[in-house]
């Protein structure tokens, strides 16, 4: 199980979440990443601040392209 968190950045202060997305598999969290980064569903105000598997394995902003 993969976790994409973000962080809603319209709201003053920012806050995390809500709570972290879940997906079955590394691919499919780093596709909605993207997409709300970068593709039709981007939302300009929540930024993707990393995901993370069960297993501890963190893939972080920067390295999501």
């Amino acid at each position: 199980m993969w976790k994409l968190f973000t962080r809603d950045e319209s709201l003053v202060p920012a806050m995390d979440g809500p709570e972290p997305q879940q997906y079955a598999s590394k691919d499919d969290a780093l596709q909605q990443a993207w997409e709300l980064m970068y593709g039709r569903t981007r939302r300009p105000y929540t930024k993707v601040l990393y995901i993370e598997g069960s297993g501890g394995e963190r893939v972080e902003r920067d390295e999501i392209d």
